[in-house]
């Protein structure tokens, strides 16, 4: 998968697991590409929700933390607290930051999850 791709995605109820620690995330069903074609892995990204673009992390695989070998799309939306259930959303992945990870603790998960953030306030531009 070359970067940066691009998703066309609905945006679909999780099972809410990321608001619960404090990263509530977008969970996008494709509609432009199989779950299974696309590479797993976190990336810094662009979303667009209604024209407005935003910074994003991603993640697209398992919930491997969770014991979910489902892959979803899930990404968690810089400076954003809209609800766009069942909105379309153009999401565009930029730069890979890491592979996908089971960790051993929610705690673990969390911190992961703001070096992520980190990351991606760091390598997007908008």
């Amino acid at each position: 998968m070359n970067l940066p791709f691009t998703i066309e995605g609905m945006v679909i109820h999780g099972q809410k697991r990321g608001r619960l620690i404090g990263f509530p995330t977008a969970n996008i069903k494709p509609l432009n590409y199989f779950l299974n074609s696309l590479e797993y892995g976190v990336y810094a990204s662009k979303i667009d929700v209604h024209g407005s673009v935003y910074k994003a992390a991603t993640n697209i695989g398992p919930a491997a933390t969770f014991n979910r070998n489902e892959p979803t799309i899930e990404s968690y939306i810089l400076n954003f607290n809209k609800d766009i259930y069942k909105q379309k959303v153009i999401l565009t992945l930029i730069h890979k930051i890491r592979d996908v990870q089971k960790f051993t603790s929610l705690q673990n998960l969390t911190e992961q999850i703001v070096r992520d953030v980190r990351d991606v306030s760091l390598k997007i531009r908008l």
